[in-house]
């Protein structure tokens, strides 16, 4: 390989957030044809006229993402546009938008800063390499050119399709009664003094007064005096469903007539007056109605196209056989066929330089990743010989989905380069291991316990559910004004009016809407992982989950088990697993050895009442509410890292410490570490290979970071979409 590369001034590990710098980077890890294909979900690829993007290197449109997003297999779906067009609220929209940004900037790093960053070198092997790994990474494309030009057009829609789509859909096709409102908020939050209320409370009888007497419009009154982010348009919010708001809402609302006033009544935080606007009545599925016809027609063509596509590939495997050779990968040369199909050939030697094959932690995890991409390949091998039989070879957006998968090449070949030119030296890693110690430090176990709260009724709100949770795990009641928390997969909440009251959702997609403030941890080097041979072997972690409810008093243990991903590790924190003896304590403890994501440099945690683990087992069997259902949850000794899904904040608990109840739906969550087991560090001969695979995946992120941040910087990148 070359050691020929465009210099790059490499910064301290210190000053880059190597968490968010590279959790894009893939490796050369194949694409594969699986059955997560967009088409699968909705026909909308993407419109070539609309502009989501202005920079320096070209416009970039809603087409240039979908195809960008299908060639790069990234974890961002291809649909991406389609779901955030399809989203109702601010807040929905302002969850989704670091994702679309976040790949319109790669987009732009690989395709227009990378190429100009690689040298043209002449070299075969490198030539050759570089070629292989375009077409393996365009094959995705030549999926998606198959199924859009060939497949679509040959399936042939009829009026009983539609009407058995209609009748196997009609729960999610009919919508029930709606309405559209005026509304004004003035914040009054219960923890205020009486005073305090009463005043805010007085303003709004007045108010309500003015309104009668028709001193005031509606309008007029939303705008001068509503706190909510509607009253700039008067406090019109888009019409709404029942359930998508606080009950005292939607039963004000559902109670008037067009023009009518409601009384004044309390919310989640302050106090509310609505006017109705209008109510819609419910509409039953019915194809005579465009917008249901349009949901029918995507459902018949979307699952048209998968079953058409399965089928086709099944015809083209018997007329051009596959042969996958993956079991017997330990007994061939590097020069053996390993895999071919009707004039393609792949070479062990080349399958080793496309698929991160000695990361595997284990034989069978190898033997799987290795099966899976064979076939998808060979299948992939015979969808291009049949579109080139079709003449479909020189289609637009294949022309630029190739490129697209040049340039995800020639950003290997770059990694390749800056490795070849790093100081591997013993002395060098060693100097690295001793400068970075949070990197090789032991994981610890973890005793972790998960309590839920849920309201029974519809009596409790998002407030009072929250001060609850407080007053179980603190033994007193508790401000909820910075730590409502409403992941972005609850779609029928968003906060407004100081970020903790649920209230009508407001129309404007691009209007900034307070939200809560987060703890986040503390400036620190982030780690990069990396999954090494180095490593000793993994083993599934397991971990036993015990329940208690509140009411039945009964205890189910599960057994679940939490692996991690078997393609190279994308950058996020990494440390050492070091192998537990199991004892009758230590349930749920997982012997091995591997690296895993690690939480460094982070703040303490709040600071909760310690309560011992038989004591907090017999509070949640013992709570008894009419209002509230309390469930206990003993995840026993765990890794944390091998449980992705979980908050931050849980990462920075001490033993004896809640974390901040968050919401889950309508349910107030909070973790309980109940005891951590830490284990000595290992000496840097103990972890050589593992530390020299840190130190190089570090360094070419460090380069590659500085390059596409500087590189982003001069794009004069603006968003449209």
């Amino acid at each position: 390989m070359s050691k020929s590369f465009v210099s790059l001034e490499a910064p301290s590990l210190d000053a880059i957030d190597m968490e968010t710098a590279f959790d894009d980077w893939q490796g050369t890890l194949p694409p594969s044809l699986d059955n997560s294909h967009p088409l699968y979900r909705t026909m909308d690829t993407g419109d070539p006229g609309r502009v989501i993007a202005h920079s320096r290197y070209g416009n970039v449109t809603s087409r240039d993402l979908y195809l960008w997003l299908t060639i790069s297999n990234s974890s961002v779906p291809a649909d991406v546009l389609y779901q955030y067009d399809k989203l109702k609220t601010t807040r929905e929209k302002e969850q989704l938008a670091p994702l679309i940004e976040k790949s319109i900037k790669n987009y732009l790093w690989i395709n227009h800063i990378v190429p100009g960053m690689k040298r043209t070198i002449n070299n075969p092997a490198e030539d050759a390499l570089i070629a292989l790994r375009s077409h393996v990474y365009s094959l995705p494309g030549w999926q998606l050119v198959y199924m859009l030009r060939s497949i679509k057009p040959s399936i042939k829609v009829t009026e009983a399709d539609r009407l058995h789509a209609l009748q196997q859909n009609v729960s999610i096709l009919t919508s029930g009664e709606s309405w559209q409102v005026r509304y004004i908020f003035m914040a009054s939050n219960r923890n205020d003094d009486l005073t305090s209320q009463s005043e805010v409370r007085a303003a709004m009888d007045r108010l309500r007064d003015d309104l009668v007497s028709g001193t005031l419009t509606f309008a007029d009154a939303a705008r001068q005096y509503s706190q909510a982010p509607s009253a700039a348009r008067g406090g019109v919010i888009p019409p709404f469903f029942r359930g998508q708001y606080f009950f005292a809402f939607e039963n004000a609302a559902s109670q008037l007539q067009p023009g009518g006033l409601s009384d004044v009544f309390d919310g989640p935080s302050g106090l509310y007056m609505v006017q109705l606007m209008r109510s819609i009545p419910p509409r039953e599925a019915s194809m005579s109605d465009a917008e249901t016809a349009a949901k029918v027609e995507n459902i018949v063509m979307t699952n048209a196209i998968r079953s058409a596509f399965r089928e086709r590939v099944r015809l083209l495997n018997e007329k051009s056989p596959i042969g996958n050779m993956w079991s017997h990968w330990d007994t061939t040369d590097a020069d053996d066929v390993i895999a071919y199909v009707t004039g393609v050939e792949l070479t062990k030697r080349q399958v080793e330089q496309l698929l991160p094959v000695e990361d595997a932690r284990s034989l069978e995890l190898r033997d799987k990743m290795l099966k899976n991409f064979l076939e998808s390949y060979l299948e992939g091998e015979n969808i291009v010989k049949d579109v080139k039989k079709l003449g479909l070879e020189c289609d637009g957006d294949l022309e630029k989905m190739k490129r697209m998968a040049h340039n995800l090449a020639l950003r290997d070949a770059l990694q390749d380069e800056i490795a070849c030119s790093l100081d591997s030296s013993e002395s060098t890693v060693r100097s690295f291991y001793n400068s970075h110690p949070e990197l090789f430090r032991p994981l610890p176990l973890k005793r972790l316990v998960r309590l839920t709260l849920t309201p029974v009724n519809l009596a409790p709100t998002t407030t009072a559910t929250l001060q609850e949770m407080y007053r179980i795990i603190e033994g007193r009641p508790r401000d909820p004004e910075a730590v409502i928390n409403l992941p972005v997969w609850d779609a029928e909440f968003v906060e407004l009016d100081g970020g903790n009251a649920l209230v009508p959702k407001v129309e404007d997609s691009k209007t900034s809407l307070p939200v809560p403030a987060k703890t986040e941890p503390a400036p620190a080097i982030k780690e990069t992982p990396v999954k090494t041979n180095a490593a000793t072997t993994d083993t599934q972690a397991a971990s036993t989950e015990t329940s208690v409810s509140s009411e039945s008093h009964t205890e189910s243990v599960e057994t679940t088990a939490a692996t991690q991903s078997d393609a190279v590790a994308t950058s996020a924190s990494s440390a050492v697993r070091v192998d537990v003896p199991e004892t009758a304590s230590s349930v749920g403890v997982t012997g091995g050895a591997d690296s895993a994501p690690r939480a460094v440099g982070c703040p303490p945690a709040v600071s909760r009442k310690k309560i011992a683990p038989t004591v907090l087992r017999s509070l949640v069997s013992q709570y008894k509410s009419s209002d509230w259902f309390l469930r206990y949850d003993d995840y026993g000794y765990v890794y944390l890292e091998d449980l992705p899904n979980l908050p931050k904040t849980v990462a920075k608990l001490k033993v004896g410490d809640y974390s901040e109840p968050i919401f889950i739906g309508l349910s107030a969550v909070s973790y309980y570490l109940e005891d951590e087991r830490n284990w000595p560090m290992q000496n840097f001969d103990s972890v050589k290979a593992y530390a020299y695979e840190i130190y190089r995946r570090a360094q070419i992120d460090m380069r590659l970071y500085r390059a596409k941040k500087s590189g982003l910087d001069k794009a004069g990148l603006s968003f449209s979409y």
